[in-house]
């Protein structure tokens, strides 16, 4: 539901930014998130002025440079068991031997 609900906004963003002329990493989420649940308390359908002035809202409020704010798009692989340091075979006599302990 939370993935929908982050998905909705930024399509939002991206609209607004499209109509504005800016680029969408340029709008602050959580004034676009407000924005929207602004518009969202009213019972009717919106009409083309209000989403107008909808996005006129989330574009004003941008997001300034960020140094250092750059992230590599990875994920670090980690495992809950150790690492396999000796040979397999080795790794397998230890764990008949020692109780299923793979430490030396």
């Amino acid at each position: 539901m939370h993935l929908i609900a982050y998905n909705t906004i930024r399509i939002q963003m991206a609209e607004a930014a499209h109509l504005t002329g800016i680029l969408p990493q340029q709008i602050s989420f959580t004034s676009s998130l407000r924005a929207v649940l602004q518009s969202l308390t009213k019972q009717t359908p919106m009409s083309d002025i209000e989403k107008a002035t909808m996005y006129a809202t989330m574009a004003r409020r941008r997001v300034g440079k960020q140094p250092g704010r750059i992230e590599p798009r990875a994920v670090k692989k980690r495992s809950p068991h150790p690492l396999l340091t000796v040979p397999r075979a080795e790794a397998r006599k230890r764990l008949i031997k020692n109780d299923l302990q793979l430490s030396p």
